[in-house]
This record gives structure tokens, sequence and C-alpha cells, in this order.
């Protein structure tokens, strides 16, 4: 399974040179080519997640309507991702966007964990453990 992490690309996207398509279409473009690494190695089933959309929104309800607010340029790199996917069977989408709008946002998100240990999300919003 390939996790991916709006607060990775966050500290990427928003540095001053970023230009919102060409950070898609490069993003995209990386994650296919992991998909082609792995298969040309294995002959396996990849289970692709697609990325949480941020809650920090810097135009408010504008922001779908901004395409260089990190809001929409995520949403497009999740429309990407799934159209990428849809072309090769072997490749399966894990939807945690709709698994965190499902929980909220607000539980979802853990700076602390994230800036300490890279998690994804919070604790609480992990499968429990089996022992």
């Amino acid at each position: 399974m390939i996790l991916n992490s709006v607060q990775a690309l966050r500290s990427v996207f928003l540095r001053p040179e970023t230009e919102a398509a060409s950070f898609v279409e490069n993003t995209s473009e990386r994650i296919t080519r992991i998909w082609d690494a792995i298969q040309s190695n294995l002959p396996a089933t990849i289970l692709q997640s697609n990325f949480v959309l941020p809650y920090e929104r810097f135009f408010g309800n504008f922001d779908q309507k901004v395409p260089q607010s990190l809001y929409a340029t995520v949403a497009a790199l999740n429309s990407h991702i799934a159209e990428n996917a849809r072309s090769r069977g072997s490749v399966l989408l894990c939807d945690v966007e709709s698994i965190a709008s499902w929980l909220g946002r607000q539980q979802w998100f853990e700076d602390r964990f994230w800036d300490s240990a890279k998690n994804l999300c919070a604790l609480d919003c992990q499968p429990p453990r089996r022992r």
C-alpha cells in the first residue's frame, strides 16, 4: 500500500517558485513512475491512497476557484491519481479523503504526530492493531 500525505505535499507546494499546474503534473507523474517501478519488479496489485484535502483554506470559500490554492491543487491531484489508476487494472484506490471527510478533518490531522513521526493521521483514526 502506498499512502500519500498532504502534510508532505504542503511543505513542497508552499515554496514561492511552485506553480500549481506543473506541481500537479510532476507529482502525478512521480506517482505513476513508482507504480511502474514496483510492477517491473513484482507482479503485485498496488493499493494507492489519494490525499486528504487540507484543512486550511487560505481563500475561504474561494479555494476551489483559485487554481493556485493548496486545496484546489490537492483536489486536482486526487483527480489525476484516480484517472491514472483507471487505466491500470493492477492499481486500486484507497479513498482516504472520503474517510477523513466522514470522520472530520479536525479529528483526522494531528500535526504533532506528523512532525515527530510522519504519521499520516491522528492515532485515534488509525485502524486498531491486532495482537
